[in-house]
């Protein structure tokens, strides 16, 4: 089966309901009328009729089932917009198995972010254990992704703001915060021209679409957030501790931050390397995993707390690898280098 574990954790932790047929009434009828609400969460806040969006939330579960159905197209283009370019791929791939009524996905490579966007929104529902996976959409969903993924705009709509969001993951992955305003200058200077309230709902967008960004006020102000600033005072507490301005990267630099390829050019990550090389014979797929998983995540740590990156990464490396404390000491001062070379979020991506 094509799923790795955080799919299946993703899967375990949903109502898994065996997979019938449903009509878009018994679908949308058998969640909670705050489900449902899910469902419409980016299309109340992406519309610019207010009052209408108001008076929605006062609506019972039947009118709002009703507005569902009378408003599909547009639900669902403003999700099919926020969705993750390989969902989008995703999508196009199943829909012909799930219109045949076959729903089963079990040999598809099911990326995370669908997994995880398609539950969220209850845009699907799926019927899952360890030999197999299902998924269910009814049939006016199938027909209208289906002309929406035809429709030329709809497809630039979500280029764009996949590029937009990937800007913002490289961003927060380098400043770890960063305000508002600066943020919206350097959108500007290096990646595309927007209006300023144009940028600020499509960042309300994107921190209800994806778990990654966190937005907070600060001094009255915006600040948005890497993944690990998961409270508001948290968060506070840290930007108002930065330091220096912001270190300016070209775009290629901004990327290989967030695509955490800039490691690979410091000589303390080489030194790491050759090290365990010296004991291993690592494959280059081996090589990637300790970097995602050992040094990155060291580094994510350490930025907010040196002490308990320190722990961590002797917990990680044990379980990793069969060595002595003492070797996992020296590799965890190596570590420790790597994260002397590597921008701070503290000095706002200065080393």
């Amino acid at each position: 089966m094509n799923i790795n574990e955080e799919i299946q954790n993703i899967l375990l932790n949903i109502d898994n309901r065996k997979i019938k047929e449903q009509s878009l009434e018994e679908y949308l009828n058998s969640f909670k009328k705050n489900e449902l609400f899910e469902i419409l969460s980016l299309h109340i806040n992406s519309s610019k009729d207010v009052i209408e969006m108001y008076v929605l939330k006062e609506k019972s579960k039947r009118k709002l089932i009703e507005y569902i159905r009378d408003n599909l197209k547009d639900i669902l283009k403003v999700h099919l917009e926020y969705m993750k370019i390989e969902s989008l791929n995703f999508l196009k791939e199943i829909l012909p198995i799930i219109k045949e009524k076959d729903y089963d996905i079990t040999d598809k490579k099911i990326p995370l972010t669908f997994a995880s966007y398609f539950k969220k929104f209850h845009l699907a529902i799926f019927e899952y254990d360890d030999k197999n996976i299902k998924c269910f959409m009814p049939k006016q969903f199938i027909q209208t992704f289906e002309k929406l993924l035809n429709e030329t705009n709809t497809i630039k709509e979500n280029k764009k703001n996949n590029d937009l969001f990937n800007y913002l993951y490289y961003i927060t992955n380098a400043y770890g915060i960063i305000d508002l305003n600066t943020l919206y200058k350097f959108v500007n200077e290096n990646l595309c021209k927007i209006e300023k309230e144009e940028f600020i709902n499509k960042l309300n967008l994107f921190e209800i679409s994806d778990d990654y960004l966190h937005i907070y006020e600060c001094n009255d102000e915006k600040i948005v957030c890497n993944i690990e600033f998961q409270t508001e005072d948290m968060a506070i507490n840290f930007y108002n501790s930065q330091t220096e301005d912001y270190k300016k990267y070209s775009l290629d630099e901004l990327k290989l931050i967030g695509e955490n390829k800039y490691v690979e050019n410091l000589s303390s990550y080489d030194k790491f390397i050759d090290y365990l090389n010296s004991i291993f014979d690592l494959t280059e797929e081996d090589t990637k995993y300790i970097t995602d998983f050992l040094i990155m995540n060291y580094i994510y740590s350490a930025n907010i707390s040196k002490e308990e990156a320190d722990e961590g990464f002797k917990m990680n490396a044990s379980s990793m690898f069969d060595l002595e404390d003492s070797e996992i000491e020296d590799m965890r001062k190596i570590a420790e280098k790597i994260f002397k070379d590597y921008p701070k979020w503290i000095k706002r991506g200065n080393k």
